[in-house]
């Protein structure tokens, strides 16, 4: 789906995904459905290429579990000669192998640094092996 993406190659990315995908928005609380269909998936993603024609994403972190799969998604794009990225989670619902709905949340810079201090201890204290 993400070399699809990076090759602009929309009959590709489609072909990852159900004839009823849907692809939602996440913010400020509120869910938009964005897509409903392939059809419309593929609509929207012509339009984004259209607008951001060198765009190119790499995933940066994945976890499964189930029939789903979360991203850390880098996306990077130039405009007027100046490099950009940014970066998003995304959730996607597999069925069958293919990507059945998506959900994005808003955009955030990608280095953003973690400090120390904003790490939060166990409540019950360190755990220990417990095995004999």
């Amino acid at each position: 789906f993400i070399q699809a993406f990076n090759e602009r190659s929309i009959e590709q990315l489609l072909s990852h995904t159900t004839e009823s995908v849907h692809w939602f928005n996440v913010s400020g609380g509120k869910m938009l459905t964005e897509t409903s269909s392939k059809n419309e998936l593929g609509a929207a993603m012509a339009d984004y290429f259209e607008t951001l024609a060198d765009a190119t994403a790499t995933l940066t972190q994945v976890v499964s579990s189930g029939n789903y799969v979360s991203t850390v998604e880098q996306v990077t794009w130039s405009h007027d000669g100046e490099l950009n990225s940014q970066c998003s989670i995304g959730v996607y619902e597999l069925k069958q192998g293919k990507i059945n709905g998506v959900w994005y949340y808003p955009a955030h810079a990608c280095d953003v640094a973690v400090l120390e201090s904003n790490i939060v201890a166990p409540e019950i204290g360190v755990l220990k092996e417990t095995r004999q």
